[in-house]
């Protein structure tokens, strides 16, 4: 079945966006600014890295920065 992460779920600052980049680069351009607690579908994860959807958009975000 499909995978689910939830972003930052432990942040208390909800105003924080975490971004979503286009390749699993930290210098990666920004496709997307994410909220904690949004719910993120998971392709797949390497090298500290997962790939993963929001509402048609796919990017990267650090591993540590998902829960789920």
């Amino acid at each position: 079945g499909k995978r689910a992460a939830l972003v930052a779920p432990w942040s208390k600052n909800r105003k924080e966006f975490l971004p979503l980049r286009g390749t699993a680069d930290a210098n990666a351009a920004v496709v997307a600014e994410l909220q904690p607690g949004v719910v993120t579908s998971v392709a797949s994860c390497a090298h500290a890295w997962c790939r993963v959807s929001v509402r048609g958009v796919t990017g990267y975000m650090p591993q540590e920065k998902l829960w789920g």
